[in-house]
């Protein structure tokens, strides 16, 4: 479910809210019980920076976990956690029944400008953590051993065919070319941690499987400025028909394609994984 009407009525309405799953325990007073589905954790840190001052569970989700370790490292535990005190019910109000008008739905009234529904929710992850922890000035340097939202990559083996940085949905993946002599150029592949989103789509598709990713990046990368950090640098020559890059160290002037086209000319290589129509045994 979405939060967006929470989300418009927070703007209004700022201070501690709560949510359950079910109407169970509602006996705090000082907090605002919201019944429905445990929201997601770029929705959650979304409620901190709209106007809720706390954001309390009856019946804490298990998911929730990396995100209250990420801020009890930053210094801000007691914005997240369980919903305490057994006094007078609280205010009880459905998430799909929040009062709030028209306009602020829309994100039109006076407040902070609402999410983007349409984003990726890694990216709204990201970019609401960065808000909340420049709000309250938080030193990134705390978050360093913290693991975050990416991969962080490791390359061995890269050709520089550049399938990986066209396969990257974010962006999160440069090749850079320069040149070291006619027809030859460096390669680098270079990753930038902040725009990762552990899709893996890289590491699937990458045909010589060079990438590798044995650690998670931390939340320091994720939300530090988008430098480019080198995974690997490849000496490469132009291959001699179709201009693709070839690795200096495979010793040839052909890429793989032009070179296999150049052994059997008139061969024909059915696509991998594709299946054939019947009667064809090629």
């Amino acid at each position: 479910m979405s939060l967006r009407a929470v989300h418009a009525w927070l703007r209004a309405h700022p201070g501690p809210i709560a949510f359950a799953s079910s109407p169970g325990r509602v006996d705090d007073p000082a907090i605002r019980l919201i019944l429905g589905a445990h929201p997601e954790p770029h929705e959650i840190i979304e409620c901190l920076n709209l106007g809720a001052d706390r954001v309390g569970f009856f019946d804490l989700p298990p998911a929730l976990e990396p995100l209250m370790e990420l801020l009890d490292a930053a210094g801000l535990g007691s914005l997240l956690g369980p919903a305490a005190g057994e006094h007078a019910p609280a205010e009880i109000i459905e998430a799909d029944h929040v009062p709030h008008g028209r306009r602020e739905i829309f994100g039109l009234g006076a407040g902070p400008e609402l999410p983007d529904e349409g984003a990726e929710p890694r990216l709204r992850l990201r970019k609401a953590v960065r808000e909340l922890m420049t709000t309250h000035e938080v030193d990134y340097a705390l978050l360093a051993e913290v693991d975050g939202p990416g991969l962080a990559l490791v390359a061995s083996g890269c050709v520089a065919c550049g399938v990986c940085e066209k396969a990257c949905p974010t962006g999160a993946l440069t090749l850079r070319r320069l040149p070291s002599g006619p027809g030859r150029a460096i390669v680098t592949l270079a990753e930038i941690d902040a725009s990762c989103i552990a899709c893996e789509a890289c590491i699937d598709l990458c045909p010589v499987e060079a990438l590798s990713a044995p650690t998670p990046t931390s939340w320091e990368q994720a939300l530090s400025e988008e430098r480019a950090r080198p995974l690997a640098s490849v000496p490469v020559r132009e291959c001699e028909r179709c201009k693709a890059p070839v690795p200096l160290r495979e010793g040839t002037a052909l890429c793989p394609t032009c070179e296999a086209q150049r052994a059997n000319p008139f061969a024909v290589r059915w696509p991998e994984g594709v299946p054939k129509p019947p009667g064809v045994n090629f």
